[in-house]
């Protein structure tokens, strides 16, 4: 009979453990961030490529000109080269891959090279790489944190007005895909 009970009180122990966290862990809230800037970075860059000949011009002139520089050709960028990954995210921060911290880390080849392919005729498809980049990563931390929408995403300052759930958080990004990448916004859609 002690052996029942025992058993009992450590399986109600682990069924109390189960279900959603109250809050997302903070390495979990910094990959939201992270994955929601470059997202944000995405959709501002395909506005201006959509709305602005000019400033396209300008855009694929300034990365021009930094990535001839040589910089940027290394597998593993020294210190030229994340100088120069610096200055490019200042132009297009949606091709370079950045910490936690939004420090740059690495160049996105792929995404550069879609984006100086597609910035003129389709600034949709230049930017979806780094968008469905930001919501696979999104994706990935919500399942993988076992989060449900009432689960609080802790804000990086903790000065800010309050934390927003999970579910505001996705409804939100979802909002704002919706327009240009439509696919993209039924997936965090379905995430819960």
């Amino acid at each position: 009979m002690r052996t029942f009970l025992a058993a009992a009180g450590v399986a109600l122990a682990l069924l109390a453990g189960c279900g959603a966290p109250d809050e997302l862990s903070r390495d979990d809230a910094a990959k939201l961030a992270a994955a929601r800037e470059r997202l944000d970075d995405a959709i501002d860059t395909e506005e201006t490529l959509r709305t602005s000949r000019g400033e396209t011009r300008r855009i694929r002139a300034e990365i021009r000109k930094i990535v001839s520089g040589g910089a940027l050709e290394a597998e593993k960028l020294d210190e030229f080269g994340l100088a120069a990954l610096g200055e490019l995210q200042q132009v297009v921060p949606s091709v370079v891959e950045t910490d936690a911290d939004g420090v740059p880390t690495d160049l996105d080849r792929r995404a550069l090279r879609t984006f100086l392919s597609y910035a003129n005729s389709d600034p949709k498809r230049a930017l979806v790489g780094p968008a469905r980049d930001a919501v696979e990563t999104i994706e990935d931390t919500v399942k993988s944190s076992d989060a449900d929408g009432d689960t609080r995403v802790p804000q990086k300052d903790r000065t800010a007005s309050g934390d927003e759930t999970v579910d505001e958080y996705l409804r939100a990004a979802q909002r704002d895909l919706e327009p240009i990448w439509p696919h993209l916004a039924k997936r965090l859609g379905d995430i819960l």
